[in-house]
């Protein structure tokens, strides 16, 4: 029970990592510390519910989203200025700080967001939910647009055409199907089936206006980084495009289904990762979009020439359609204040002709990484083409995140975690045959829902914070009650994605944020630090701490740090100081330290140089060497008496005969007469 207890807290924590909200990160983490104590439910167990907010709510539906998650609920897609679909209780939606947004709220039947299929009352719910729509005719058209859509995906879900997600936990689904048929080759055919051709060579980042940069941006990301692991926010364009003439005309109920698919596409992700990956979607959507030609009279590969026209209309620059594209996907980034951003670009198309394909054949294909899905409003040569709507969407979702088809009998490796897909052809699943009832496991692991030790944390998210803990000066100190600064920051696990074409070489990143600091003198109680700027919650946070009155002696500060998704540094920093002439009376409430203290060599890692402090009680004989993996002595720093306080020496990464030595893990040891003290250390070349 505790454990469960202690994750869901630590799910919590990441999700506030993702929304922002530091008061109430740092609320979770003292209750976290002090008892790891249950949390209410977890969002993923309320219903699916659409929230119209009122004309004078404090902010838009973004803000709402932020607002929900900070007293338990969760945003799925929010859709601005005024509508989010949520998951939360009515006791969430009741709770105070939302008392003032919500106009409206109307939950999906009970057949909606449960098991697939529904009870003819729950049909009969969903298409009354369905006729309500007409009442968006009056309300702001964004609003409008988005009623109509989530009703359609509501009345969908519960007759069983969308079938609802399964539980997070779904492992590979296996059955027979039948074989896809061949995809026509247009001359621009992906090197996978439809993951689309990488786009051309990418100007450098260009630069970007201080304060224009979203706060979410994933630590360690960079410009053309808009999609790299499947956790947290992401903005989404999504475009409907209008074809010169008059034979592909977008009409009303066209785009409602297919504004639902979408809608209902990127909620089933958002079931899908529950409460670890934390998923939430802010689209902007643009309908009636012009462009010059017909583009499914044209081959997919046109994708790049019409976005280029519409992205240069909307005022975004580049050297090409890839280039305006990644503009505009990271507008809407910093816009909405996500950690991701990608497009959904989608042409109309007719069924009839030609069963809804592209000139020269296919329906659909995304690009790993972005910047764009491009694909046709409708086709009946897609696999689960009665579901179209629904399914094609989330799939090609999947490429965006690096998830790879598994119908073409190739195997290959993909993803932050470099990790192989399925190639079986019995496997059933989303990446197969666009079964959006199953993500399977490999597919999970190419988009990052890996979680290897079971805590509730994915792995890419599952790392310790840092600590640099400043020595204090002067040492030894008359001042009873001393202050030290230091900086903790966040740690990355490497990206050993395969398929990050955007950057020279695949980069580390990660959502989680610093959560809290804490100090002690060792076997005295934790104290939280003071943040430098006010509030822990970054990336990167300086931070202060003052001890309380000390006596003469000589003591070891410690310091670790805590990060949004539960993770402590296992390993304190620390420094060990005296205290001398002090006014504090010796028998106060602390007592000094009357063991040798080795503090780490600074830096660690080291290229060569480093400096090994270590803190003696009193004048004695003291050894200090440096030791290899296999425990052979390779070079001795010190041999002989040392007085009272601290010392230092010197190390410059060579043996005793001076030899460099090789890059590797070394062991600094520490020799008195009380016993020996040990730190690990990496020499890097």
């Amino acid at each position: 029970m505790r454990h469960t207890q202690c994750a869901t807290l630590a799910r919590l924590r990441l999700a506030l990592a993702v929304y922002g909200g530091v008061a109430l990160l740092t609320a979770v983490g003292a209750a976290f510390a002090l008892r790891c104590g249950a949390a209410d439910a977890p969002w993923d167990d309320a219903s699916c519910a659409f929230v119209v907010l009122r004309e004078d709510a404090p902010g838009d539906a973004r803000a709402f989203a932020d607002a929900l998650e900070s007293v338990g609920g969760h945003a799925s897609v929010v859709w601005p200025p005024r509508v989010a679909v949520v998951y939360a209780t009515d006791a969430v939606l009741a709770a105070p700080p939302l008392r003032r947004w919500i106009a409206r709220v109307q939950r999906a039947p009970a057949g909606a967001s449960g098991s697939a299929g529904a009870a003819p009352a729950n049909v009969a719910m969903a298409s009354a939910a369905l006729a309500n729509g007409a009442i968006a005719v009056a309300m702001e058209p964004q609003t409008a647009l988005a009623t109509r859509a989530w009703s359609l995906a509501v009345q969908w879900r519960a007759s069983g055409v969308f079938p609802a997600a399964p539980s997070t936990t779904q492992a590979d689904a296996t059955a027979s199907a039948a074989p896809h048929p061949p995809v026509p080759d247009d001359g621009g055919r992906p090197p996978f089936p439809d993951a689309g051709p990488l786009p051309v060579a990418l100007g450098p980042s260009p630069p970007r206006a201080q304060g224009k940069t979203s706060a979410r941006l994933p630590y360690g990301a960079q410009y053309y980084d808009t999609s790299e692991f499947f956790m947290g926010t992401s903005a989404v364009g999504v475009w409907l495009l209008e074809a010169a003439g008059s034979q592909y005309d977008w009409t009303q109920q066209e785009k409602d289904q297919t504004l639902a698919g979408v809608m209902a596409s990127l909620d089933n992700w958002v079931r899908k990762g529950g409460p670890a990956a934390a998923l939430t979607f802010v689209v902007d959507v643009h309908t009636d979009v012009p462009v010059s030609g017909v583009p499914i009279q044209h081959p997919q590969s046109w994708d790049k020439t019409w976005m280029d026209e519409v992205l240069t209309a909307a005022g975004f620059s580049g050297a090409n359609g890839f280039e305006k594209g990644f503009a505009y996907n990271n507008s809407i980034r910093d816009a909405f204040n996500t950690n991701w951003c990608f497009s959904i670009v989608i042409v109309d198309s007719d069924p009839a002709v030609n069963q809804g394909l592209f000139s020269g054949g296919g329906y659909a294909w995304a690009y790993y990484g972005g910047p764009w899905v491009y694909m046709a409003r409708y086709s009946t040569w897609a696999y689960n083409w009665q579901r179209y709507y629904g399914v094609v969407p989330m799939h090609e979702i999947g490429h965006i995140f690096f998830a790879t088809d598994e119908y073409e009998g190739i195997q290959q490796w993909s993803g932050y975690l470099s990790a192989p897909d399925n190639a079986s052809s019995s496997v059933v699943c989303l990446m197969n045959q666009n079964d959006s009832t199953a993500v399977c496991t490999s597919s999970r692991r190419q988009i990052g829902w890996r979680d290897t030790d079971g805590d509730g944390i994915l792995d890419i998210l599952d790392t310790e914070p840092l600590v640099t803990l400043n020595p204090l000066v002067p040492d030894p100190t008359s001042d009873a009650t001393p202050t030290w600064t230091g900086q903790a920051h966040v740690a990355t696990l490497p990206n050993a994605n395969p398929n990050s074409h955007y950057a020279p070489a695949p980069h580390g990143m990660t959502l989680v944020t610093i959560a809290d600091v804490q100090c002690r003198i060792v076997n005295w109680p934790w104290l939280s630090a003071t943040p430098d700027d006010g509030a822990f919650g970054g990336y990167d946070e300086a931070f202060t701490w003052t001890a309380p009155p000390l006596p003469d002696g000589v003591y070891t500060l410690e310091a670790r740090a805590l990060t949004s998704a539960g993770n402590w540094l296992s390993v304190p920093a620390i420094d060990a100081f005296r205290v001398a002439g002090s006014p504090v009376a010796v028998g106060g409430t602390l007592a000094p330290s009357t063991s040798p203290v080795l503090e780490p060599l600074q830096p660690n890692p080291t290229n060569g140089w480093g400096l090994v402090r270590f803190v003696l009680p009193r004048d004695q004989t003291a050894q200090v060497a440096v030791y290899d993996a296999a425990g052979r002595r390779v070079r001795m720093l010190g041999d002989g008496p040392f007085a009272a306080g601290q010392s230092q020496l010197l190390w410059d990464g060579r043996d005793d005969a001076g030899r460099r030595l090789p890059a590797g893990v070394y062991v600094c040891r520490l020799r008195t007469a009380q016993g020996n003290r040990s730190q690990k250390l990496l020499l890097l070349h």
